[in-house]
């Protein structure tokens, strides 16, 4: 992400930082790994009065805590369920951007077959296939 999105001037640039969003799943949100360093670092990169480079969503899949819904004035968001064919079109640019668009997939074998397909095939199928997302635009690690 630091690779990505830089240090917090941008003023120096020879080219816009590129815009990056995050969808962290997890059990809970107070055992989400390194969450309060993420959302820290979201309120650094995302300059008061410039566009909004850096948005987190933490999507608690095993929590019976009410979560707010997103609010767009925060630079992170808190909510309940899991990711989803929504939240995928909601948090990312669609798939006839082309080249501008790249999705990292990382987590549990579950989250592969559903969003992109198994880690292993380069293949793209689940939710992110059926958006018309290819293999140039989806990095499965």
């Amino acid at each position: 992400l630091h690779a990505l999105l830089g240090e917090e001037d941008e003023e120096e640039r020879d080219i816009p930082a590129p815009k990056v969003s995050l969808l962290y799943g997890s059990k809970s949100y107070e055992h989400s790994l390194a969450r309060s360093t993420l959302d820290d670092w979201s309120k650094i990169v995302n300059i008061v009065g410039r566009e909004k480079r850096f948005t987190i969503n933490h999507v608690i899949s095993q929590d019976s805590t009410e979560y707010p819904s997103v609010d767009e004035e925060e630079s992170h968001s808190v909510m309940s369920g899991h990711i989803n064919k929504a939240l995928i079109e909601r948090s990312f640019p669609s798939a006839g951007f082309g080249r501008d668009v790249k999705i990292f997939v990382c987590g549990p074998p579950a989250l592969y077959d559903a969003v992109c397909g198994p880690r292993e095939e380069k293949e793209i199928t689940g939710i992110l296939g059926e958006l018309g997302y290819t293999a140039d635009q989806v990095v499965k690690f």
